[in-house]
């Protein structure tokens, strides 16, 4: 099959075949991707059409959160040891805490970059 396909055509299906993921096969590099929310019990905590995916999360400018919704977590030793000095964030919306829900690195290497300014969310928080 390689013989029947040109080059151009394999970086298309290529293109194509990853396009889902928001990861590029051969760089393993972050893309932007379209307008999604980050939502928890209903509350709107960030919203943005200027995304970026990374490592199959999708990081919000920080613009673009509630940053009143959010509380520094302590680090712990695992936090200290990240190349990219994670912070984790407690969610807070309805005076309930979701512990660790929200992240953003300080210091990305190169390699993160795209994500600096940023934040991701996991656990209670829904992002789509």
């Amino acid at each position: 099959m390689n013989a029947v396909l040109g080059t151009s055509a394999w970086r298309e299906l290529d293109r194509l075949r990853y396009a889902q993921t928001g990861i590029n096969r051969r760089t393993q590099s972050c893309v932007e991707i379209s307008l999604m929310k980050a939502t928890l019990n209903g509350h709107v905590i960030a919203e943005s059409n200027d995304m970026v995916e990374c490592g199959g999360y999708q990081y919000f400018p920080r613009s673009s959160v509630r940053i009143d919704q959010l509380e520094k977590a302590e680090k712990t030793a695992s936090d200290l040891e990240c190349p990219h000095s994670v912070q984790f964030y407690d969610v807070i919306v309805d005076g309930k805490r979701h512990r660790r829900a929200a992240w953003s690195y300080e210091a990305p290497q190169p390699k993160m970059r795209q994500v600096a300014d940023r934040f991701g969310f996991w656990e209670d928080v829904q992002v789509g």
